[in-house]
C-alpha cells in the first residue's frame, strides 16, 4: 500500500483513480510528461466520465477549489518526489508533487489505497512542510554522533561492500541468538549470495535492497563475476581485508565501525526527485538516508560514482533542500581529500612497533597495521 507520509496538518483528499482522466478533459489541463507517473488510468468512456461528473457535483464548493488544485497539479506537475520510509518493519511509500518552482508554495502528497482505487491526497500549505516531514525522519529524536568517513566506490563496490555488510549484520544476530561468537570471513560465493537475495527479496530488515532502488535504474543488475571484481577492489582500497589465502575476506577497522553503527538503525529513507533539469531534458536526483543510533549516513550518486558517507544533520537538510527543488540541478559535491598511497611497494612504510608492511584505508586516507591493530603517526 501507498500511505502517505503525513505532514502536520495535512488536509487530506480522497479522489477517485477512475475519475482522474475525465476531470483532467473537463479542466482543459495540457497534460506533462511526468503526469505519466502518477498511473492515472485512460477511462476516455461514457460510463466513466458519468461517473466522474456525478463525484465531481457531490463535492462541497470549499472542497472543489483544492479538488480542482490538486488535479491541475496531478496533469501538470514541476516535480514529482518518490519518498519511502522504512522505520523497524513498516515501509511508508508516497509521491509529493510541485507545481511551481518556489518551495514555499503548496503541495501535494499523492498514494493509492490497497485496493488501486482511490487516491489519498495530502494538501499542504507550503513544500517546506514536506522537507520538515523528511528532516523530522533523520532526526528522530535520537544523539547524533560525529565521525569523518567519506568514500567514492563504483555503483557495483557499493552493492557489494552493502552486501557483505548485511552478511556481518546477519552473523552478529545468529551469534546472538546462539551465545557465540566465531571470526568473521566470508568467502565470494557467500558475497554474491547477499546481494542476489538483496535484489530478489525487499527485506526492510537490511540495507541493501533498499539503496537498490536508488543505484540500478541506468545499469544493469551486476552478476555474479561484476560482484567479484567489485570485492577485488574494495580489498585493494583497504575497504576489506583479504585472508591469508586471499580467497575469504572480512571487515577492516573502519567498514566495521559502520556495520556496527547499522545494528541499530531508526530510519531508513529513500528520496528520488524526477523533473527537468536547466535545458528542459527529463532529468532525477536522489539520495539514501541511513539514520543509526548515534551516526547519520547517505548514498548519493554522483559522476557515475556513489559516495557513502556519514553526514551532520544540518547537511542533510541542504541535500534534501535540493533534492526536493523544482529545478533538478547537479548535486552539490562532496569535497573528499585527494591524498593517495604511495604507489611504488618500496613506498609502503613499516610499522615502528613491529616492523610489517602497513595497510593503506581509503576511508581514513591513513595506513593501518593489522598486527598491532592501530593506524600509523602521522
Amino acid at each position: 500500500m501507498e500511505t502517505p507520509v503525513q505532514p502536520l496538518e495535512a488536509k487530506k483528499y480522497v479522489i477517485p483513480r477512475y475519475a482522474v482522466d475525465h476531470l483532467l478533459e473537463s479542466f482543459q489541463i495540457v497534460r506533462t510528461e511526468l503526469s505519466e507517473l502518477l498511473d492515472i488510468p485512460d477511462t476516455n468512456q461514457a460510463d466513466w466520465s458519468q461517473y466522474a461528473e456525478e463525484w465531481w457535483d457531490q463535492q462541497t464548493e470549499e472542497d472543489k477549489h483544492i479538488l480542482r488544485k490538486i488535479i491541475t497539479a496531478m496533469g501538470s506537475p514541476v516535480l514529482i518526489s518518490n519518498i519511502s520510509v522504512a522505520h523497524e518493519y513498516e515501509l511508508l511509500n508516497t509521491r509529493a508533487v510541485f507545481t511551481s518552482t518556489r518551495l514555499e508554495d503548496p503541495a501535494f502528497m499523492i498514494g493509492v489505497d490497497e485496493e488501486e482505487q482511490n487516491y489519498h491526497v495530502s494538501y499542504v500549505d507550503s513544500g517546506n512542510d514536506v522537507l520538515a516531514t523528511v528532516i523530522m525522519y533523520l532526526d528522530a529524536g535520537a544523539d547524533f554522533g560525529e565521525t569523518e568517513f567519506t568514500v567514492r566506490l563504483s555503483l557495483y563496490e557499493l552493492i557489494a561492500f552493502f552486501g557483505l555488510m548485511d552478511l556481518y549484520r546477519r552473523s552478529e544476530y545468529i551469534a546472538m541468538l546462539e551465545h557465540t561468537k566465531e571470526s568473521f570471513y566470508v568467502g565470494y560465493d557467500d558475497i554474491w549470495k547477499s546481494v542476489e537475495d538483496g535484489m530478489q527479496y525487499p527485506d526492510l530488515r537490511w540495507t541493501l535492497p533498499f539503496i537498490l532502488p536508488q543505484l540500478i535504474h541506468d545499469i544493469q543488475p551486476p552478476k555474479q563475476n561484476d560482484i567479484n571484481t567489485a570485492v577485488q577492489s574494495l580489498a585493494q582500497k583497504g575497504i576489506i581485508e583479504w585472508s591469508q589465502d586471499a580467497e575469504a575476506f572480512t571487515l577492516t577497522d573502519p567498514s566495521l565501525f559502520a556495520v556496527m553503527s547499522m545494528m541499530k538503525i531508526i530510519n531508513k529513507i529513500n528520496i528520488t526527485s524526477l523533473g527537468f533539469n536547466e535545458s528542459g531534458s527529463r532529468a532525477r536526483k536522489g539520495a539514501v538516508f541511513l539514520r543509526t543510533d548515534p551516526i547519520l549516513w547517505t548514498v548519493m550518486l554522483e559522476e557515475g560514482e556513489t559516495i557513502f558517507s556519514s553526514i551532520k544533520l544540518d547537511t542533510a537538510v541542504d541535500f534534501v533542500h535540493e533534492i526536493l527543488s523544482p529545478t533538478i540541478v547537479p548535486a552539490k559535491r562532496i569535497e573528499v581529500k585527494e591524498t593517495e598511497p604511495p604507489k611504488e611497494a618500496g613506498q609502503t612504510p613499516m610499522c615502528p612497533k613491529c616492523g610489517k608492511p602497513a595497510t593503506w584505508i581509503e576511508a581514513y586516507k591513513r595506513w593501518y597495521c593489522y598486527s598491532c591493530q592501530e593506524y600509523l603517526p602521522q
